[in-house]
């Protein structure tokens, strides 16, 4: 179990900073709105700022942002927004210069295999090629390569898929975790994309002006209505997890059993007894009180209505159910008219049935 944790206070670009946190092994996304201290809190992780008092613990060894120190000595690879490739140098020379500029780092974490995360990312027709001869999405992709060269016992990411189509942001999500669950290398991510979040993060920090105001699962943070202007009252969802359980590959679909009921996938994903975690829309959930026993929806879920929350000055209510019987139940959003609410005579406690479209999955959601 590798330690981690950061302290950070102080004022700085008319914030106040007062930031405490201890980091797992996993994967956590610092997430906010722009302007609430997410850069900041970055660069004085990795010790580029030096306005604001920061303390960092790195598995027993301390570094103290009053104490002169060189940045590169730190642990720590840092990914920014700006690729920062050296534009004299090559791909290959720009992968190789941010190896050798690790070698001073004292980690006890292993280095990566740079020659599998060149395959994964396939930049290998790249290597020969000089940054201002690349497109945005491929500067990125190199710009993540050489920043997981560097040898560390924590990563630090930007949006560091922000310029990358579906299929290679796909390919750069599978990466990140395959590294953090094979290394146990803790990894932070700054992100404003909800499909991004949605698949790769153990754990979210949400930051205001400074300061820490929750942290747990993405999963919680959606059913909570004081972060819905984070997200949006339209991108209001639901993380579920499933276990592929078939596959078709002449329909191209794929079967998961989410709390033993099946659902349907869009698409070819992983291998059979993988898990899968899906992002459900609020607004795509229909309900009921009766199975629908016809065949115009392919997943049908039951449950039971834990919470009903009447939004004030709308037409719309959402609803919390509980997916499942067993202990390991699932916690599912659905937002409805008022209108079908009455209808329906939906109380607390009411078993119901939930149906969603295997069109409403979001496709950028599933890895």
């Amino acid at each position: 179990m590798k330690s981690l944790s950061v302290e950070i206070h102080g004022e700085f670009s008319k914030l106040s900073f007062d930031f405490k946190h201890e980091f797992d092994n996993g994967i956590t996304t610092l997430l906010g709105h722009i302007g609430s201290g997410k850069s900041t809190i970055v660069n004085s992780i990795s010790g580029f700022n030096k306005e604001l008092k920061s303390l960092v613990n790195i598995n027993g060894s301390f570094f103290n942002s009053l104490i002169s120190a060189k940045t590169n000595a730190r642990p720590i690879s840092v990914m920014f927004q700006d690729t920062r490739l050296l534009p004299h140098l090559t791909v290959k020379e720009n992968i190789l210069f941010a190896l050798k500029k690790s070698k001073v780092k004292k980690t006890i974490s292993k280095g990566l295999n740079i020659e599998n995360v060149i395959e994964a990312l396939n930049i290998n027709h790249l290597l020969n090629k000089f940054p201002d001869q690349l497109s945005g999405g491929q500067q990125q992709l190199v710009n993540l390569c050489r920043t997981l060269a560097i040898k560390s016992d924590f990563i630090i990411l930007d949006e560091p898929m922000s310029s990358l189509d579906i299929k290679n942001k796909s390919v750069v999500l599978s990466l990140l975790k395959q590294i953090n669950q094979h290394y146990k290398i803790p990894i932070l991510i700054i992100s404003h994309s909800v499909e991004e979040i949605a698949q790769i993060s153990d754990k979210v920090i949400i930051i205001e002006k400074g300061k820490k105001i929750y942290y747990g699962n993405l999963s919680q943070i959606f059913l909570k209505k004081e972060f819905t202007n984070i997200f949006g009252k339209f991108e209001s969802s639901s993380i579920l997890e499933g276990v592929i359980c078939d596959k078709n590959l002449f329909l191209n679909i794929t079967k998961i059993m989410i709390n033993d009921f099946e659902v349907i996938l869009p698409g070819d994903f992983k291998k059979i007894g993988e898990k899968v975690r899906v992002r459900i829309r609020a607004r795509d959930v229909l309900v009921s009180k009766k199975l629908n026993s016809n065949n115009i929806i392919e997943n049908q879920l039951m449950g039971t209505v834990t919470e009903i929350t009447d939004e004030e000055g709308t037409a719309f209510s959402e609803l919390i159910v509980r997916i499942g019987e067993n202990r390991n139940t699932q916690l599912l959003l659905a937002r409805i008219t008022k209108y079908q609410s009455k209808k329906l005579k939906i109380d607390k406690n009411d078993k119901i049935y939930v149906s969603v479209k295997s069109t409403s999955f979001d496709r950028q959601a599933i890895i």
